[in-house]
């Protein structure tokens, strides 16, 4: 039997201490790889960043969280809270630095638990000469047994300490904007890295490192453009080429591929509705570019038209049991109404064959299309009924509620995959043979005008019940009897097995989170999740 865990949970909870209980299987579907168990034991942490938190007095300095899993889900297993003051992050939390405002989790240290890296586009570097506006840096923390992340021991790297031979650090790269973890190549782990404001032959073209890591050390980088040969497209000004990063193996074979989001890309500068470069990792030299894929709509189902912003969401799951595939969200198709493409992996890599368009206009598929939803703008992969095929959750965080004419409450729509097999005649994995639409109201919370429900979305396995758990930010929340607005909250929904049904996220089971401390008035607690 299941019930509803908490409301209104953690007002108030200062750090808790973590103890170290009985590790139990992990949920095993390919997409959890991107999920974090920092202190090994087993059950998956929840990371909620607030990158326009102040701290102390500094404007959008920005703040992560770890809510720590246990029996009773997040924060049953102790909160963290970390800052650029604390420990070895590298220097004091200044105005706009905006940390968190890209996450990455994995394993790629090999050692007792997961790592955290954080994103701090917006921060100011000076490694070189005086203050470089949002140039951006990275901080890589360490997991272990029964321990909290070690601030401490932490790693920070701009693009000169992360070895790539560049000159110098530039104003604007916002380097950190976009992270992701995988392996493409025969040893070690990789870390990409998107700086989608890097200048090239012309302004925010945007690059993405890939930093390698051997035996738990940093020992290389690739960096990866659309000015680059081998590379696929053409870089033009604007293009914003790693807004947004994934990996995943989308061949079948031993590497992780990298995909990599251009969502203002201009086809023949003419049109920026965006595309997405897709490299594929191999040994002894992965992404080379040699077979780079290069997606843009028309390739796939849909029109190319400007703003479309094909490629603003990344996410990857396996849908179908057969290799990882890619889901591309465009939510400014339509007038900012949105769509989802899922692009299927094959023996051969991502094809064609197979490939799906979702929207709110699909037949099946919850609530209405219509202009400024923005479905697609943020995309969480997790197994939510324990059936080993991964589902897909999409957020619409700027879905209206039309009966009270409440504009941006948000909503969340989740696609269940289809245990066909990847070479099914019926349905290609993904259907809505099982679907739902969530909103606040649908989990017992009020649902306001500018809360933005889904605006950040994760999937773990926050309680270790073997099915995969959903979390929505809210980040425009307003905190009953808090002053001001936006402090923001994080609604939990818990999965369950087919035990006397199909299983799935149970609204009647659900957790809310609110930050660990007085509510801060446009700190839009929930922005970013992982």
């Amino acid at each position: 039997m299941f019930s509803v865990r908490c409301t209104s949970a953690l007002a108030g909870v200062a750090l808790v201490a973590v103890s170290v209980l009985t590790v139990h299987a992990p949920a095993v579907a390919d997409a959890a790889r991107g999920i974090g168990d920092f202190n090994a034991d087993g059950f998956d942490d929840l990371v909620v960043a607030s990158p326009l938190e102040d701290v102390g007095g500094v404007q959008d300095a920005g703040v992560v969280r770890i809510f720590y899993g246990g029996p009773d889900g997040p924060a049953s297993g102790g909160v963290q809270t970390i800052t650029q003051n604390s420990g070895n992050l590298g220097g004091n939390a200044e105005p706009a630095d905006r940390l968190g405002a890209a996450i990455a989790v994995g394993d790629f240290l090999f050692g007792a638990g997961s790592e955290l890296v954080i994103g701090v586009p917006g921060e100011d570097d000076d490694e070189i000469a005086g203050d470089q506006a949002d140039s951006g840096v990275i901080h890589i923390l360490t997991g272990g047994t029964g321990v909290l992340l070690n601030a401490s021991t932490a790693i920070t790297l701009d693009p000169v300490g992360a070895q790539l031979g560049l000159a110098e650090v530039e104003a604007g790269d916002q380097w950190g904007a976009a992270l992701a973890v995988g392996r493409a190549g025969r040893s070690g782990s990789d870390l990409a890295v998107g700086g989608p404001g890097e200048d090239l032959a012309v302004v925010d073209a945007g690059a993405v490192d890939v930093l390698h890591f051997e035996g738990g050390v940093l020992s290389g980088a690739r960096r990866l453009h659309q000015d680059e040969s081998l590379v696929e497209g053409v870089a033009a000004a604007g293009d914003r080429f790693g807004a947004a990063v994934a990996m995943g193996n989308f061949d079948g074979d031993s590497f992780d591929d990298l995909a990599v989001g251009v969502p203002a890309d201009q086809q023949n500068s003419v049109d920026p509705g965006g595309e997405v470069n897709v490299f594929y990792g191999a040994s002894p030299v992965p992404l080379t570019g040699a077979d780079d894929q290069l997606w843009a709509q028309g390739a796939l189902p849909g029109g190319r038209e400007p703003e479309d912003a094909f490629g603003a969401a990344l996410a990857v799951g396996d849908f179908d049991g057969g290799p990882d595939d890619l889901v591309i969200g465009a939510p400014g198709e339509t007038g900012g109404s949105g769509v989802v493409h899922v692009v299927y992996g094959t023996a051969g890599g991502l094809g064609t064959a197979r490939t799906q368009l979702w929207s709110q206009s699909s037949a099946g598929v919850s609530e209405t299309s219509d202009p400024g939803d923005r479905f697609g703008a943020v995309l969480a992969a997790g197994d939510f009924n324990g059936d080993n095929q991964d589902d897909l959750a999409i957020g619409v965080p700027e879905e209206d509620r039309e009966v009270d004419n409440r504009s941006d409450v948000g909503g969340v729509n989740v696609l269940y995959g289809e245990n066909d097999g990847p070479n099914s005649p019926d349905d290609p994995a993904l259907g809505v043979d099982h679907q739902q639409f969530f909103v606040q109201i649908s989990i017992g919370a009020n649902a306001e005008q500018g809360d933005r429900f889904g605006a950040g979305l994760a999937a773990g396995d926050y309680d270790d019940n073997g099915e995969a758990d959903l979390a929505a930010g809210v980040p425009g929340e307003n905190v009953s009897g808090a002053a001001g607005a936006d402090h923001g909250q994080v609604n939990v929904v818990y999965g369950k097995g087919p035990i006397f049904s199909f299983g799935g996220l149970d609204p009647d089971s659900s957790l809310t989170i609110q930050r660990p401390a007085t509510p801060q008035a446009g700190g839009q607690f929930g922005a970013v999740l992982r």
